[in-house]
């Protein structure tokens, strides 16, 4: 056998070996990814929580002061009359 035909064998030999090897990879890879998305959504929760908290205080100020502003103009409508 040449050195070509010992190589090109040695290729064909470890092919499948190294098409695992790629496929092992890219699923440890995606695996990675899918940790760190996940991971993300973790941190960024506490805060969208904190922000809902914040909107619903808002709300409910924005609220509270229409009522104020309500109640004191009925009395001025009621002594006009």
């Amino acid at each position: 056998m040449t050195i070509e035909q010992l190589r090109a064998d040695a290729f064909t030999r470890g092919a499948d070996t190294r098409r695992k090897l790629e496929d092992l990879i890219n699923r440890q890879h995606q695996n990675i990814r899918y940790i760190q998305k996940t991971n993300d959504h973790i941190k960024l929760c506490p805060s969208l929580a904190r922000r809902l908290d914040l909107q619903v205080a808002h709300a409910e100020q924005v609220l509270s002061d229409k009522k104020v502003i309500k109640h004191q103009l009925e009395p001025q409508s009621k002594k006009s009359k």
